[in-house]
């Protein structure tokens, strides 16, 4: 098991993002018209204010507002689970160095095995993280775990089964009209795997 090829640097920063909503909202659009309603092309470009008046900027701000500090939320949520599988891996390299001594007895070598069983099963609980009714690591299957423990046939597929293949596509727009994506799904973060299906070195899932 590696680290994980999210966890380095999941979260995606909105603070900026969030900043600009709310100098919009603080502008005057009607002076802001004005000023460029000989440029009708930028008008379009930002998506946020009215050309024939100011009832529907402060509604589709408050919208953006409220989308961005969702995803906020839920970045922050994500990156938490994150930095709780980077603890865990650090213990599972631990079991893995004392379980590669000669001093091992089959007793130790047992109780080695089991630690590193209940590892897996935090770092798929972790892989189904929540906010709200949402799964975070979903991806555009979002109401579906992307993850379970296998209980039937544990010594196959390492242990777990995939409930959810789902890539992420949502994408957020922000106050400018500009659109980005924020999500990373379970596989990417937990359970990264070569083309044919078979697990890399940075694979956290399956032992």
């Amino acid at each position: 098991m590696g680290c994980p090829p999210g966890a380095c640097r999941l979260t995606v920063t909105l603070n900026d993002i969030l900043l600009t909503h709310g100098a919009f909202e603080t502008q005057d659009p009607i002076g802001f018209q004005q000023a460029h309603r000989c440029d009708d092309l930028l008008l379009r470009r930002f998506h946020v204010f009215d050309l024939d008046g100011t009832e529907g900027v402060h509604s589709r701000n408050a919208q953006v507002g409220s989308n961005l500090q969702n995803v906020k939320t839920e970045v922050d949520t994500a990156e938490q689970a994150v930095q709780a599988a980077e603890l865990i891996l650090e213990r599972v390299r631990v079991l893995a160095a004392q379980g590669a001594t000669g001093t091992q007895t089959p007793a130790t070598r047992l109780a080695i095995a089991e630690e590193v069983r209940a590892l897996q099963e935090q770092l798929v609980s972790l892989s189904a993280t929540q906010v709200g009714a949402r799964y975070v690591f979903g991806g555009d299957a979002d109401q579906t775990a992307p993850y379970t423990l296998d209980t039937v046939t544990p010594d196959v597929g390492g242990g777990v089964v995939q409930a959810n293949a789902a890539q992420a596509t949502r994408q957020i727009r922000d106050p400018l009209g500009n659109t980005f994506g924020v999500d990373r799904t379970a596989q990417q973060i937990f359970d990264d795997q070569n083309p044919p299906g078979t697990p890399t070195a940075n694979n956290v899932l399956r032992p």
